[in-house]
């Protein structure tokens, strides 16, 4: 089993800080631990990252929905199908143009 350790210390992932970003998405590797992510409907493993607010009715009532808590989104690169993670311990990690797929 490769880990996300061993991915970085053999040179085929690059870790980087989760994404806020602006511009053109690029796909990333994610993993929790040494356990890799992969899409729960298609099993792809490239996604895009994005903040998304956890918004609450009573925040939004009285105009603190800034407050709201944050979680990263990772869109799967194949399907679409979004992620949710508000586990701090989430990493992801550039992927190199060959291995693209």
């Amino acid at each position: 089993m490769l880990t996300a350790a061993r991915w970085v210390r053999d040179g085929c992932a690059t870790p980087v800080a989760l994404g806020r970003g602006v511009g053109v998405a690029k796909p990333v590797r994610a993993a929790v631990g040494k356990v890799w992510i992969k899409c729960t409907f298609c099993q792809g493993d490239l996604f895009r990252d994005r903040e998304v607010k956890l918004n609450s009715s009573g925040m939004e009532l009285m105009n603190f929905g800034w407050a709201n808590e944050s979680a990263t989104g990772l869109i799967c690169w194949s399907c679409g199908y979004v992620h949710l993670f508000v586990n701090r311990d989430l990493e992801l990690y550039k992927v190199k143009k060959e291995d693209k797929g």
